[in-house]
């Protein structure tokens, strides 16, 4: 019986850790650059920020930004995993819609990147008519990647 029981929960942990490899968590890949820039040249009222946070994440915010108003993110993603990884889904996430608008370019879900490989990429942030007078808007940018079983 205790043999059994052994067996079933060494299946359960094997199918848990199959799933979560399978599903992908950014674990070996890092964002290892981002630089910041806009389509300001004079006056310079809004800007851009950005940093990596664990690098996992992209977290940028606009601020002083007007109608018409745009800021950019370029930045380099590198595997530092020992197999191709395939990206699964791009997550952004954005505090008011309504006030800015923000794509992903340079990489798309199903490219791969090689072992010790990098990608770059940039995010457009767009401010639209919602957005208020000197406020400052938030959103983070977010990678799932999953090992290519290929």
């Amino acid at each position: 019986m205790k043999l059994k029981l052994v067996a079933l929960v060494l299946v359960a942990v094997f199918c848990l850790m199959s799933v979560k490899a399978s599903f992908g968590d950014n674990y070996g890949v890092k964002f290892v650059s981002c630089v910041t820039s806009d389509n300001e040249t004079s006056p310079d009222v809004g800007s851009v920020s950005a940093y990596i946070d664990n690098d996992k994440y992209l977290i940028c915010s606009v601020d002083d930004g007007y109608c018409g108003y745009e800021g950019y993110v370029d930045f380099v993603v590198e595997n530092t995993a020992t197999d191709e990884i395939v990206f699964h889904d791009i997550v952004v996430t954005v505090d008011d819609g309504t006030a800015i608008s923000v794509v992903v370019s340079g990489v798309s879900i199903g490219d791969t990147i090689a072992p010790g490989g990098t990608v770059s990429g940039r995010v457009s942030i767009s401010v639209l008519g919602g957005a208020a007078q000197g406020a400052s808007y938030s959103f983070s940018v977010d990678f799932v990647f999953v090992e290519n079983f290929v």
